[in-house]
């Protein structure tokens, strides 16, 4: 992996993060969509995702528990972007959000 990778972050959707988990390896694959939705459900969230050539490569979701607290629920990064500091980016996102 160079260094001069442009990587893209934005909010996206559940089968974005499903996508990624996917591509991870040491991830189980329990969490399906309706798993996640309905965890979901009623709840404000935030999915950040990181992208590179409009694939996804990274996410991290978390939802409000209450109007105090903001829940960072899950979170992986694709082995070949690791150690890049997309994950470290995405919490920082999350943080300023939240």
């Amino acid at each position: 992996m160079q260094d001069s990778v442009k990587i893209n972050y934005y909010q996206g959707s559940l089968a974005e993060v499903l996508q990624v988990k996917a591509a991870i390896p040491e991830f189980q694959r329990e969490n399906t969509e309706q798993i996640l939705q309905e965890r979901l459900a009623g709840k404000t969230r935030l999915i950040l995702l990181a992208s590179h050539n409009k694939q996804p490569i990274a996410y991290k979701l978390g939802y409000q528990r209450d109007s105090h607290e903001f829940y960072s629920w899950l979170g992986g990064v694709v082995p070949a972007y690791r150690q890049q500091g997309i994950a470290s980016c995405l919490l920082e996102q999350q943080e300023a959000w939240s």
